[in-house]
């Protein structure tokens, strides 16, 4: 699935216009932190000025995503523990205990990436 271009975002900012949307494209707008954030390296000096303008202001979003993947997180290291306990009597609950560890992994990384972004969009030029 594409991003959506710079003119794009800004009716997706709406939410009658996001009520209309299917339902894989409004989870990945809820999952993915960089999905409503202007692409600031396409188009005149102009129109990326306006687009860094634009993701400065809106970096307020990130700490959203933030608190939502750490929650997911969460979820997913406290789910470890209890499928472990029972993959020692069963070693095929061993695939989801492994998936449980990823997916808690890839939530840590994608709350460092936004971490990361929010910083960088709050420093000084």
């Amino acid at each position: 699935m594409r991003y959506p271009s710079n003119d794009e975002i800004d009716g997706l900012l709406r939410p009658e216009a996001r009520a209309a949307l299917p339902f894989a494209r409004l989870l990945r707008i809820y999952l993915d932190p960089f999905f409503l954030f202007k692409d600031a390296s396409r188009g005149t000096p102009g129109m990326q000025e306006r687009s860094i303008r634009y993701n400065c202001a809106m970096r307020w979003m990130l700490l959203h995503y933030i608190r939502r993947w750490l929650a997911i997180a969460l979820l997913l290291f406290a789910g470890i523990e209890p499928v472990q306990a029972r993959a020692a009597d069963n070693a095929i609950l061993l695939i989801p205990v492994a998936t449980l560890a990823i997916g808690c992994a890839l939530a840590v990384v994608i709350i460092t990436c936004a971490a990361c972004c929010y910083v960088f969009l709050g420093a000084k030029r």
